[in-house]
């Protein structure tokens, strides 16, 4: 770890925000030609189906004053929270949520700028971590270009898995508060940025990122042992480390909780040791770090097959910078920049490993790879910039070539862009030669910004020509999804659809499925109330009773039992308050509700619609104990409907019964009747109900109130408090020591 002198001064810490704000601009700017080019480019597959209408629902609840805990859009994920990928803990989640959907955007639109945030604080957050390390602005600059703008962030994370990126934007910062933690011994204030930054990470509800920062807190420990840090000094460094993430995991201490109370009994926790071979990089693939559109054998979602490694793009810039460096220094690099290898060496590794549990798909380690190989390259050329790097970048390029020629690893319609990536780099080469023989002072200015804009240059080209979402599926929607028509809002829907319901691509301009089937969480567009929803948790209850998929659709298995058990008269979809079907042309195919107690009220070819003719609509069911089987229960009028709160006022009568309000069940419902506590129980482990005893009457008012919200949120918020009180308590002179008792100086010669 170095840490950079000069960026103690107030001049030089002035010109490194501007300098991370202008590298955010460049990013933000080459992600703004890719919505250019196409405006459809952020939004692919999970983004669809999952994160964007959860983040609609999110900025709903804000703006009728209600934290988005619940949402009545779903029950298979209608615990927002308890999902955790949302965010909802996360204050600047929310607060970008809010502001972008202020400005009217399609729902595109919305998925880019929200995209384009996050890589703006990527972009600023990896400048500032590698300025700290003493890295040139240029070089920096590098960092962040590729940081951003590297396969597997474009392609998975900006564009599908957003969880990913919301993340990942906080880890450079949170790596940089930690190292600052370790360097200024005698400072409070990294403390405190390291737990504010360690909270956005937790709280943004990417597992894999939180695995990362521990990777790297203990690479930070490791690195000060290596260099012979011991006793109080070595007490005191784990001591702040650790009391940083104390204070962060406190901060963000409601996430965790509703995430494990999720879990429990979730199909995500009953296969958390089954051994995942899906999506582990291949040995084969690593051409691709030069030439991105070679392809390898992969083991993807779906099957065994070649597949285009768009993932490990960005490499080919920090691999010649190494190449040369190694070249000059006859294989001797500096201790700083092994170490930062070794690092990137430990996140490769891992992405060829089998995985388990929420750690699934190895090749989500890519981002911590990326960063750390281009950091250790950034370091090597601000020490001793190697005079060869644009000769190796050649050599590379020709090299990946050869291979191509020599495997045919390349599909046939992306065999430009090789040419492409040649052109770039034949004007790198040709533009470093002619600089460095000109007798011009702004020499050394210009070659130093070869390498960040010659990154730039191909990872646009690259995805200016190629699409990322090859492996994923696209479904062709539309606007129409943010109006609830053909449905109705008041009704409770389950849909009846199949996996192969759902196009995997846009047929011309037509973007218009979805109005009726609403796969996955589509439905939260509109506010429509529907039984499906699109969780990898599967939580317990909704998930046992129904088969459904990750993304919300039925067996046809499920749909068969359906149709035999549970649409009649007091079965149990009457008890559960389901009124409207939605049976799209391929379930038709295997069977339709019964007609004298379903009528047909629309139908295209994407789907039949059926109400209930003896519908209680957003009413509560009432079974009393000595209802006979099959006969309809009484539909009580809900009083409120909120998304936390529920009110029914209940009738007089003698006898115990059972309560069935149409909500799923969450363990944090809390009922009275009349102030009185009541039983709440989970029906049929599905439906929220309250069992009353003989005799109670009067306002039965349920509201939730989750401990991990209720005694979590005044933890978090007093840590908090805790944390700004002890910065503010500081004399101004420990909050941010000179540089000559705050740096640490640890720059090697060469080969140490």
């Amino acid at each position: 770890m170095t840490t950079n002198d000069s960026s103690h001064h107030p001049a030089q810490r002035w010109l490194d925000a501007a300098g991370a704000t202008l590298t955010s601009l460049l990013v933000t700017i080459a992600c703004g030609l890719l919505v250019w080019h196409d405006p459809y480019y952020f939004w692919n597959d999970d983004y669809q189906l999952m994160f964007l209408p959860a983040f609609e629902e999110i900025n709903r609840a804000w703006r009728a004053g209600e934290w988005p805990l619940l949402t009545e859009s779903s029950w298979v994920c209608g615990n927002l929270a308890g999902e955790y990928q949302y965010g909802t803990f996360s204050v600047f989640i929310n607060a970008c949520i809010v502001a972008v959907w202020s400005f009217g955007l399609s729902l595109p639109a919305k998925a880019a700028a929200f995209s384009m945030v996050h890589q703006a604080v990527l972009a600023a957050g990896s400048f500032t971590l590698a300025r700290s390390r003493g890295i040139t602005p240029p070089l920096a600059t590098l960092v962040a270009v590729v940081a951003c703008l590297n396969g597997w962030n474009i392609c998975w994370a900006a564009t599908n898995w957003i969880a990913a990126l919301t993340a990942f934007a906080w880890l450079p910062w949170a790596w940089w508060a930690m190292e600052q933690t370790v360097a200024l011994p005698q400072a409070r204030w990294p403390v405190v940025a390291t737990a504010v930054f360690l909270y956005l990470v937790l709280t943004a509800g990417w597992p894999f990122t939180v695995l990362m920062l521990l990777v790297i807190t203990g690479w930070i420990a490791a690195d000060q042992l290596a260099r012979g840090l011991r006793g109080r000094q070595l007490a005191v460094a784990a001591a702040r480390l650790t009391a940083g993430w104390l204070a962060g995991g406190l901060l963000a201490l409601p996430a965790l909780w509703m995430l494990l109370t999720s879990m429990q009994g979730s199909q995500r926790a009953s296969d958390i040791n089954s051994l995942q071979w899906t999506w582990v990089m291949p040995p084969t693939a690593l051409p691709a770090l030069v030439v991105p559109t070679v392809t390898a054998v992969w083991e993807t979602f779906f099957d065994t097959r070649r597949h285009v490694s768009l993932e490990l793009a960005g490499g080919l810039v920090p691999l010649a910078i190494l190449g040369a460096g190694l070249l000059e220094q006859r294989g001797r690099l500096d201790r700083q920049v092994c170490w930062l290898l070794g690092l990137a060496g430990v996140a490769l590794t891992a992405a060829m490993l089998p995985s388990m549990g929420v750690f699934r798909w190895s090749f989500r380690w890519l981002p911590l790879f990326h960063l750390a190989l281009v950091l250790a390259a950034a370091e090597l050329a601000s020490r001793r910039r190697p005079r060869q790097t644009p000769v190796v970048a050649l050599g590379l390029v020709a090299g990946g070539g050869l291979w191509l020629l020599a495997t045919g690893g390349s599909q046939a319609e992306f065999d430009w862009h090789a040419a492409e990536l040649l052109v770039i780099v034949v004007a790198w080469v040709g533009d470093a030669l002619i600089f460095q023989r000109l007798n011009w002072r702004h020499t050394a200015a210009v070659t130093a910004w070869l390498p960040a804009v010659v990154a730039a240059g191909t990872l646009t080209a690259l995805f200016l020509r190629v699409p990322p979402n090859l492996a994923v599926p696209v479904a062709p929607l539309g606007e129409n999804l943010l109006a609830a028509t053909p449905l109705e809002p008041d009704r409770l829907y389950l849909s009846a659809y199949f996996g192969n319901d759902i196009p995997t691509r846009p047929q011309g301009d037509s973007r218009r499925f979805g109005a009726a089937i609403r796969p996955g969480n589509t439905a939260m567009f509109a506010g429509v109330r529907t039984i499906n929803g699109y969780s990898p948790i599967h939580p317990a209850g909704i998930a046992r009773m129904l088969p459904f998929e990750t993304h919300g659709f039925l067996s046809p298995e499920g749909w068969a039992w359906v149709l035999r058990h549970a649409l009649g008269p007091g079965e149990v979809f009457d008890q559960l308050g389901i009124d409207g079907l939605i049976v799209s042309s391929t379930a038709a195919q295997v069977g339709l509700p019964p007609a004298a107690e379903w009528q047909q009220v629309w139908q295209t070819e994407e789907a039949r619609l059926f109400h209930r003719k003896a519908a209680g609509l957003n009413a509560a069911t009432l079974l009393r104990s000595n209802d006979p089987a099959g006969q309809r229960p009484e539909k009580l009028p809900l009083a409120v409907a909120r998304r936390q709160r529920l009110a029914v006022d209940i009738p007089a009568e003698g006898q115990a019964r059972l309560v069935i309000v149409d909500r799923p069940w969450h363990a944090g419902w809390r009922a009275t009747i009349d102030g009185s506590p009541a039983t709440v129980v989970a029906f049929e482990q599905v439906g929220l109900a309250v069992r009353l005893a003989p005799g109670q009457q009067g306002r039965l008012e349920l509201a939730y109130e989750p401990a991990g919200f209720m005694i979590g949120g005044p933890i978090a918020l007093a840590t908090l408090v805790c944390l700004l009180g002890w910065l503010a308590g500081l004399p101004r002179a420990s909050r941010l020591p000179p540089p000559e008792t705050a740096a640490v100086k640890t720059a090697q010669p060469a080969g140490a």
